[in-house]
């Protein structure tokens, strides 16, 4: 996988010329995605009301009122989907596999989370060998 820089996600060291610092000691680049959601212990848990093929662009759910108004993202297993509508128990997905997530089925019952994410690049010392 790849940053939307281009650049290879995971570790990356920097040059050694451009900073200047012998190559054992330069720092690596560390991606971090932080996900804050929820945790009201009276709501109810979201569930798919029918199973959803990897191509599925509507979905059925159980109490869509408790999601945010759209554009918004809802999370199914590990996938990520971007919706733009809700009705009183449908979503209309606009994209499917976000957030560097890849498209797959669901099951009948699979519970939905929902929450805002945050992604940002760290810069943590390390050596070459790690």
């Amino acid at each position: 996988p790849t940053l939307p820089s281009g650049r290879p996600q995971g570790r990356t060291s920097l040059q050694a010329g451009a900073l200047l610092v012998p190559a054992q000691t330069l720092p690596y680049a560390m991606q971090i995605e932080l996900t804050l959601r929820p945790m009201f212990p009276n709501t109810q848990k979201i569930k798919l009301m029918q199973a959803v093929t990897a191509e599925g662009n509507v979905i059925k759910i159980t109490n869509p009122k408790d999601l945010p108004d759209p554009p918004a993202y809802v999370r199914i297993d590990s996938e990520w989907l971007r919706y733009d509508r809700k009705d009183s128990y449908t979503l209309n997905i606009s994209r499917r596999g976000a957030r560097n997530t890849t498209a797959q089925p669901h099951a009948l019952n699979t519970e939905i989370e929902f929450g805002q994410s945050f992604s940002r690049t760290f810069y943590l010392p390390g050596a070459i060998g790690q």
